[in-house]
């Protein structure tokens, strides 16, 4: 959930172990893990959340969201259906999951904005 809105639905073993929508990606790399090397990938998205009282118009995700296009502004984003018994709200990552290409000129998850720790 982000800002009050869902982002993504799954049976939680399948969450935590595939998660499609860059915002749970996101708060799902922050869970710290016990490492032997001590490093940890973290995946951030860039900017400040918005205010809870002026949710952007469109996806509210998209001021921070690596994959928004211009679309993103504007469309209100639905949960759909990606696999079984499981939903995201983010119109790239659903398409793409029927069309590969569609993500073809989006960044991709390792060129994310990350951390090391």
């Amino acid at each position: 959930m982000y800002l009050g809105k869902i982002v993504e639905v799954a049976p939680t073993e399948r969450l935590f172990a595939t998660p499609k929508h860059p915002y749970t990606r996101s708060l799902l790399s922050s869970i710290l893990e016990p490492r032997v090397d001590g490093r940890q990938e973290r995946m951030r998205l860039s900017g400040e959340p918005p205010s809870p009282l002026n949710v952007p118009t469109g996806s509210c995700v998209q001021p921070r969201c690596p994959l928004a296009v211009k679309a993103c502004q504007t469309m209100l984003q639905k949960l759909e259906k990606v696999e079984r018994d499981h939903w995201i709200s983010c119109m790239l990552v659903a398409k793409s999951m029927n069309d590969p290409m569609v993500l073809s000129r989006a960044p991709q998850p390792h060129e994310y904005p990350r951390d090391r720790q």
